[in-house]
């Protein structure tokens, strides 16, 4: 094997990371529709259900935010959630505001957050929660990753493991538990 080729194949990891068992590498690959390239990703924090990857994309990691909280008191409170809610939550937390501008590989690249939105709104009081991909919300992480060329992201996925990971390896339309990231903020 060539020098060049070793490169290109050492893994995602720091001191504080460590790289997926062969369970959590195929529970996490169903979770993003088989597009987690291994070595291209790693495991930054142990699973819990004290927080969600919305709180977590916030840097806060003592609660977890439901949608309908959310619309109640950040958003516009009209008991339907709406990605403009999570437009309100990420400038009352943070300042943030929307990246409209750009390709998402470059407002991924500006971003501090991204977010993954429901295909629709939520009317939580009279429908069920969406069975469809969505509501996700992942924080920028800025390192050398790929020799840095890699947008890096991390991720908490329910009430699994935190990840690290290239931003649109957990993307898919049709069979990744997330979506899309479609609102980038900063």
């Amino acid at each position: 094997m060539r020098r060049s080729q070793r490169r290109r194949r050492r893994c995602v990891t720091t001191t504080t990371q460590a790289q997926p068992t062969p369970t959590q590498r195929a529970s996490f690959n169903s979770l993003s529709g088989n597009h987690l390239v291994h070595c291209e990703w790693s495991i930054t924090g142990g699973a819990t259900n004290s927080y969600n990857c919305i709180a977590w994309s916030v840097d806060e990691t003592g609660i977890w935010y439901n949608p309908d909280y959310i619309d109640q008191y950040f958003g516009n409170n009209d008991r339907v959630f709406q990605s403009t809610d999570m437009d309100a939550f990420y400038a009352q937390k943070k300042g943030w505001s929307l990246i409209t501008s750009g390709s998402d590989a470059q407002k991924a690249a500006q971003a501090k957050a991204m977010y993954y939105p429901w295909p629709s709104d939520w009317y939580y009081d009279s429908q069920p929660p969406p069975t469809a991909a969505g509501y996700h919300g992942a924080r920028r992480k800025t390192c050398s990753c790929g020799a840095g060329k890699w947008i890096m992201y991390e991720s908490k996925c329910g009430q699994a493991e935190r990840i690290e990971h290239v931003w649109d390896q957990l993307s898919d339309d049709t069979q990744s538990h997330y979506g899309h990231p479609q609102r980038f903020y900063q």
